[in-house]
């Protein structure tokens, strides 16, 4: 079966949550469903910064709302703001 990219913006609780501390918690949350092959910050204001994670997964049915409520799930997470959503080459690594 072929791969997707999933690109979606994650915004955490408050500034006291660290980048890092973000997105080990979304990619033990998704870990089952999907792996987050790129991860990008972006700085919003007031000290808080978003990720924006490129997640690949399975393509099949549901799929993107699976990875959407998994990464709500996380404790750390405020919000989210899909971006995109592609088919992914075969040679994507």
């Amino acid at each position: 079966m072929s791969s997707l990219l999933y690109r979606i913006k994650v915004f955490p609780k408050g500034a006291e949550t660290s980048s890092s501390a973000l997105s080990d918690s979304i990619g033990h949350q998704i870990s089952e469903k999907g792996k987050i092959i790129k991860i990008t910050e972006e700085p919003i204001a007031f000290g808080i910064t978003a990720l924006i994670l490129d997640i690949l997964a399975e393509e099949k049915s549901g799929v993107t709302d699976e990875l959407e409520e998994l990464i709500k799930a996380s404790d750390l997470v405020g919000g989210i703001k899909p971006i995109g959503v592609s088919r992914a080459s075969t040679t994507l690594k």
